[in-house]
């Protein structure tokens, strides 16, 4: 090249050397897959949590257990008279109902806070955001893990049915996961930012508690009041997972009304989470 042909030649302009900005949606895609991928970080992290909690304790995690067993024979023994119910039937109905609502309950609250609680771990580790998300789910599960030690002792105390349809709470359990995922991807940058909304968020999982068929069947109300057994998320929730622990096939419905739920989560959260991901640290 002549010196006229490089006095000539245009300045190369420094934007044109950068990488082209990548998309908001699939930052938030790439972050999500990659939290799986560090699925260690998040597993030590929520075993360790639950470990912490229980440290020094004779008993340790195994208060999780006796908490639940002990709250399932109360409740059941009170209420099988209140509902005028055999206590053989109701029993393991309303043991089982328990279990799952405590681990939904459970997943939606601590979802809420997950971001607020991973303070310090947010602002000292360039980990994605999705592990705090994972975090918060695997350590509810666990948690259910150790109360799903009571189901077959119900079974076999009431002599409860089993069959194949047991095996349907494998795909239950799998889709309340990937409700919870949406849900942290919601309900996580949403508390962080309003700090108000984990105390309103508390609230409604108690008043749902009561409308939700958990202590009672959703026969005795689903002639008058059918939306709360038939519109309502929790229920079919709670359906689709305790219906195969007590031997039956949960109703078609409501696999359709869960599987609903999930898309329309998804469909919502994924470009909130996309737009809103990277200011969770700044509203921390």
């Amino acid at each position: 090249m002549d010196s006229n042909t490089a006095i000539n030649a245009e300045p190369e302009l420094v934007e044109d050397r950068l990488p082209e900005p990548t998309p908001r949606w699939i930052a938030a895609v790439a972050d999500l897959v990659w939290g799986l991928y560090e699925w260690r970080i998040w597993w030590v992290l929520a075993a360790s949590e639950i470990r912490q909690r229980y440290r020094r304790s004779k008993v340790g995690q195994l208060w999780f257990t006796l908490s639940m067993g002990a709250m399932i024979a109360g409740i059941g023994v009170v209420y099988s008279v209140i509902l005028n119910q055999s206590v053989s039937k109701y029993i393991p109905f309303i043991g089982v109902g328990l279990i799952v609502w405590n681990l939904l309950s459970g997943l939606i609250n601590n979802l809420a806070i997950c971001f607020i609680s991973a303070d310090t771990h947010l602002r000292s580790y360039p980990s994605p955001r999705s592990t705090i998300i994972y975090r918060t789910i695997a350590r509810d599960f666990l948690i259910s893990a150790h109360n799903l030690l009571i189901v077959p002792i119900l079974i076999i105390l009431f002599k409860v049915p089993v069959s194949l349809d047991i095996l349907l709470v494998i795909p239950a359990l799998v889709l309340v996961a990937i409700n919870a995922i949406w849900i942290g991807m919601l309900l996580g940058p949403l508390c962080t930012r309003y700090r108000d909304l984990p105390q309103i968020i508390s609230t409604i999982t108690q008043l749902a508690f009561f409308v939700t068929p958990v202590l009672y069947r959703p026969a005795l109300l689903s002639d008058r009041l059918w939306a709360f057994t038939h519109l309502n998320p929790f229920a079919s929730f709670v359906d689709i997972v305790r219906a195969p622990l007590l031997g039956q096939a949960p109703e078609m419905y409501h696999w359709l009304f869960a599987v609903g739920c999930t898309v329309v989560g998804w469909a919502i959260a994924l470009p909130f989470y996309a737009r809103f991901r990277g200011r969770i640290v700044y509203w921390l």
